[in-house]
């Protein structure tokens, strides 16, 4: 299938390259062959390939995608643009964890597919895990899967002086009048309390793969819950209160999602993640519908950078009641 190369493995599939001295030509003959093993396996790690700066990253993506670049909207974490449409992976405190989620589920546009490259391995550490969400979902309960499915998630997120980010530059907008247009556009609801303003969003909790027809775990609901935060960070969302958490998650009728469906949610992703050590040069590519994508612990440097590619819109690949914008947040 792939030449030049030796491949192994399920999830992620391996593809080691042996001798290949022009990876973005080589990107580009076997495009099609690592769409379709993507399609099966979820999440490919490309190894051995001499890449050696962001351009070149980037003209294998653009040899692989065509150059159908996707935006990040609508951000939740902090990342840097580095060159053309490269930036680096989130930036966050090394000694946390990230949970695996896949990449703008929340969003109603989202990347089919992400690249991550690996500049600088950490010392220890610093894997981006990988979890198959079409496993996910076939090893929930039938009880959390199906009023998920049925529902999907509600999501808020709540701005204010020192909670998160900036409405403004979440959004994509300048004042008040544009926020309006925005979240009428995206089946928004906003609500201000003084100068602290909450958005929420109704949006799916799984999504059939555009292309293979498998259903899959999709979205950011535990991601986003305050069940989800680490435990020494418990306390501190105790103290602030669920109305000043910058995100939460609610069943798509807006109840409380209990602390035990979350923790079992954890435990069915947790069963079906695995991560692999970055080697310099490695290129994980992921199925952003078949594959979540987290990033572990490290110590000692890392650089690894990330592009996205081929935007779906969720409102044509999902059940338009799971798009319906929600009730404001409740006033308090």
């Amino acid at each position: 299938m792939f030449e030049n190369c030796s491949s192994y493995g399920e999830f992620p599939l391996f593809v080691h390259a042996k001798s290949v001295s022009d990876p973005a030509g080589w990107a580009k003959a076997h495009a099609a062959a690592l769409r379709e093993a993507l399609h099966r396996h979820g999440a490919v790690l490309l190894r051995g390939f001499p890449i050696e700066s962001a351009g070149a990253f980037q003209e294998v993506v653009r040899a692989l995608s065509g150059g159908e670049w996707s935006e990040y909207k609508e951000k939740a974490t902090p990342r840097s643009h580095v060159a053309g449409s490269v930036f680096t992976s989130t930036e966050y405190p090394a000694d946390r964890s990230i949970f695996v989620h896949n990449e703008s589920s929340h969003v109603l546009t989202w990347p089919r597919y992400l690249y991550f490259w690996c500049d600088i391995p950490a010392e220890q550490g610093g894997e981006t895990p990988v979890c198959d969400t079409r496993t996910v979902y076939r090893e929930l309960p039938a009880e959390i899967r199906d009023r998920f499915e049925r529902e999907g998630w509600i999501y808020q997120r709540t701005f204010g002086e020192g909670i998160g980010f900036d409405w403004r530059s979440v959004f994509g907008v300048r004042d008040v009048a544009e926020l309006d247009r925005y979240c009428a556009a995206n089946n928004m609801s906003a609500r201000w309390h003084g100068d602290r303003l909450t958005v929420r969003y109704r949006r799916w909790a799984t999504m059939r793969h555009p292309d293979t027809g498998v259903p899959s775990w999709f979205n950011h609901g535990v991601f986003f819950n305050r069940w989800n935060l680490e435990p020494e960070l418990q306390e501190f969302a105790e103290e602030l209160g669920e109305d000043s958490l910058p995100y939460h998650t609610f069943h798509g009728n807006g109840e409380e999602v209990p602390r035990d469906v979350i923790e079992e949610i954890r435990r069915v992703y947790d069963a079906a993640t695995v991560a692999e050590p970055y080697r310099h040069g490695d290129v994980l590519v992921v199925d952003n519908v078949a594959a979540a994508h987290g990033r572990r612990p490290y110590r000692g440097d890392r650089r690894i950078l990330v592009t996205m590619t081929d935007t779906a819109d969720g409102r044509a690949l999902s059940d338009a009641r799971l798009v319906e914008t929600p009730e404001p947040a409740p006033l308090r």
